[in-house]
């Protein structure tokens, strides 16, 4: 049963995997991706964007309102949508959700500007796999962009941004999978550069509001359940990113994810049955695990094939008394 949920962990980790948010050389790429990156962090404006996300085969569509000032940005939704009331407020250190109907906020790791820099990474990485082409894009928020496609060696797209050669801003994204079709989308409807933008827009303040990080979710998941804490030694550069329960076939399994710079991994553990001969057919590509049980707890690693992944594991399973 456990490995069966596994199934689409590893297959999600296969094609989520982070490069972090260092940032990669910018050596031989097209001007435009230049542009784009290096103005970044200095770009000031309002806006409405259409975000577009295909999972399971269902399409599931979200209008955001946009508030960004140079490496901070919030996000607000309209009244009619299911998002209304909640506000994410970002900056280089952390991603803050604020929930009305809990009035708490949830504290995670920063996104934005990460699959730019994924992208830049993989380029640099891939660079015989990748082919990359610049043309005129359409019009979009009523501005004329540069559209950079990236395709494979036989020229199915990967990925195309639609950026405004003025700004840098990337005001249109599309990510496609293995058959062509989009996975995940972004337009801007409209947007307005601005000079200034207020800094209190970047702050929550309400009477009684909960903070809730990750590590507040494990711990208390993991007394809950009669589980041990997981704790990757800062020296590996991991960082929590979510703690959540999952139940397959009733019994609770706790997955813990967590990112750095060299990529994203989860930590599974459950009192239920584990067959680990089941999940060496789901270990593709780069992606590796590591099982073992301790305690009456079956514990599983997941994550990309390195040797910083093998170091995590040994150090893990070490820390929780396997052998």
């Amino acid at each position: 049963m456990f490995s069966r949920i596994l199934a689409s962990t590893i297959i999600a980790a296969s094609a989520a995997t982070s490069y972090g948010q260092q940032r990669p050389s910018l050596e031989g790429l097209p001007e435009i991706l230049r542009l784009a990156v290096s103005r970044a962090d200095s770009l000031r404006y309002t806006g409405v964007r259409v975000v577009n996300v295909r999972a399971r085969g269902a399409q599931r569509e979200t209008v955001e309102y946009i508030t960004r000032d140079g490496d901070r940005i919030r996000i607000d939704f309209p009244n009619d949508s299911a998002f209304s009331g909640q506000v994410i407020i970002e900056d280089p250190t952390e991603r803050r959700h604020y929930l009305p109907g809990q009035n708490e906020v949830r504290v995670l790791p920063p996104r934005r500007g990460e699959s730019l820099l994924r992208l830049v990474a993989s380029l640099a990485r891939f660079r015989q796999e990748r082919k990359v082409s610049v043309e005129n894009g359409s019009l979009i928020a009523g501005r004329l962009t540069r559209l950079l496609l990236v395709a494979d060696q036989r020229g199915n797209p990967l990925q195309k941004l639609y950026i405004d050669p003025t700004t840098g801003a990337v005001l249109k994204s599309e990510v496609y999978d293995f058959v062509g079709t989009s996975v995940g989308s972004y337009e801007f409807k409209s947007i307005e550069f601005k000079d200034k933008i207020d800094s209190r827009l970047f702050k929550v303040s309400r009477k009684g509001l909960r903070t809730v990080s990750p590590q507040t979710e494990a711990n208390e998941l993991t007394t809950k359940l009669n589980l041990r804490q997981i704790q990757i030694p800062r020296e590996f550069g991991f960082r929590l990113e979510s703690a959540r329960v999952i139940r397959p076939e009733g019994e609770p399994i706790l997955a813990q994810m967590f990112s750095s710079n060299t990529g994203r991994l989860t930590v599974f553990q459950t009192r239920a049955d584990l067959k680990s001969d089941r999940l060496s057919k789901f270990a593709r590509g780069e992606i590796s695990t590591r099982t073992w049980r301790v305690g009456g707890i079956n514990f599983a690693v997941v994550g990309p094939k390195s040797t910083n992944f093998d170091r995590v594991a040994d150090r893990l399973k070490r820390d929780l008394g396997g052998q």
